[in-house]
C-alpha cells in the first residue's frame, strides 16, 4: 500500500499550512504502521547485511530448484521433442520463476545440459554422446542433460535430473529444507582396473564439489581384487582423503587363492577442494589388479554435516 499523501515537495523553510502538516503526519503514521511501503520500493541493497533476504537465502541453502522445470519426452522413441514444466528456482538468494517449455526439438546424437542462469534464463550446451560435461557458468544451475539418438529421444532414462555430472557439477540441485524437492544426491559406477603392486593401483579418484558449508559424504565400494600369479601375499584396499587414509582393509592371501573380494566403507566431511581416492596394493610382488567391471562405488552426498 502506498502513502497515503505521496509526492510532497517542500523548500527549506517555507510556511506550511496545517493541511500540509497533517498529510506529513498522515505519512509518518503509514510508515509506522508498515502500511506505507510499495512492493519493491525498498531494495536488498538498502538493508543492514544481517537483514538481507537474498544473502541469508543465499547462504543457508545455496543455488537450488524449489518446484516444477521437470523435462520428459513429448513422443519417446519417435521425435527428438522434449516438453518442461514451469517452476521456480534460486540463484544468488534471487527467485526466479521460469515459464513452461513446449515441444523443444533436440539437435540428433548430442548430449544436451540444460542449465539456468541468474537471469532466470535456460542455457543449452549441447557435446556429442558420451563425452565429458560441458563447464558450468557461474551463478548457474545445471537441471538436466537429455541424450538424443539419431532420430529420437530413446526412453525415460535419457532424460537425466538427478546425481551428478562428469565434472561433479549437481543436476537438478534440491533445498536442503525443501520438502516438495526429492534429490538423490549421489554418484556411483565401477572401478579402473590398474595392476596390483606395491605401489597402490587408483581405482577411483573423485573431486568433492566446493560447498559454503561442509557436507558428509557417505563413501561405499565392494572391490575385487586378483593375484594373478596365486595367493602368498598380503593385498589391501583402502579410501584416501585429500591423501590421509580413512579406510583401510587387509588380507593375507593364502596360496592358490586367485581372488579376494572386500568392502571399504567410511563417511568423510568436506566444504569441496579434495579429492576422495579408492586404491589398492600387494605387499609384495607385482601381478593381479583390481577387477574393475567386478567392481564398484556409491558416494553419497548426505548433506550439510
Amino acid at each position: 500500500m502506498p502513502l497515503p499523501n505521496p509526492g510532497m515537495n517542500f523548500t527549506p523553510f517555507d510556511t506550511l499550512p496545517a493541511a500540509d502538516l497533517n498529510d506529513i503526519v498522515e505519512n509518518i503514521e503509514a510508515l509506522a504502521a508498515g502500511t506505507g511501503f510499495t512492493a519493491g520500493s525498498i531494495p536488498n541493497s538498502a538493508l543492514a547485511t544481517n537483514a538481507q533476504p537474498q544473502r541469508l537465502l543465499d547462504e543457508s541453502l545455496g543455488d537450488f530448484v524449489a518446484s516444477g522445470l521437470v523435462w520428459s519426452g513429448d513422443s519417446y522413441g519417435a521425435t527428438r521433442n522434449a516438453s518442461m514444466t514451469l517452476g521456480v528456482a534460486y540463484i544468488n538468494g534471487v527467485r526466479l520463476s521460469l515459464s513452461a517449455v513446449a515441444a523443444r526439438t533436440f539437435t540428433a546424437s548430442r548430449d544436451t545440459y540444460v542449465d539456468i542462469n541468474s537471469s532466470g534464463t535456460l542455457v543449452y550446451t549441447e557435446v556429442t554422446n558420451g563425452a565429458a560435461s560441458p563447464a558450468l557458468a557461474a551463478s548457474s544451475i545445471r537441471i538436466a542433460k537429455i541424450v538424443t539418438g539419431a532420430s529420437n529421444i530413446a526412453n525415460a532414462a535419457a532424460i537425466t535430473q538427478y546425481g551428478s555430472d562428469t565434472l561433479n557439477n549437481k543436476i537438478y540441485p534440491g533445498g536442503s529444507v525443501n520438502p516438495n524437492v526429492v534429490y538423490a544426491k549421489y554418484q556411483s559406477g565401477t572401478l579402473a582396473s590398474p595392476a596390483l603392486s606395491t605401489t597402490p593401483g587408483v581405482g577411483l579418484t573423485y573431486a568433492i564439489p566446493t560447498t559454503t558449508r561442509p557436507h558428509a559424504y557417505f563413501v561405499l565400494c565392494a572391490m575385487e581384487l586378483s593375484l594373478g600369479g596365486g595367493g602368498g601375499a598380503e593385498t589391501f584396499g583402502r579410501i584416501l582423503q585429500n591423501g590421509a587414509t580413512v579406510d583401510q582393509h587387509y588380507s593375507n592371501q593364502p596360496a592358490g587363492q586367485y581372488f579376494y573380494p572386500l568392502v571399504l566403507h567410511t563417511i568423510v566431511r568436506s566444504s569441496g577442494g579434495e579429492n576422495i581416492v579408492i586404491d589398492a596394493a600387494r605387499s609384495s610382488g607385482s601381478g593381479g589388479g583390481i577387477i574393475g567391471n567386478r567392481s564398484s562405488y556409491s558416494i553419497i552426498d548426505m548433506g550439510v554435516a
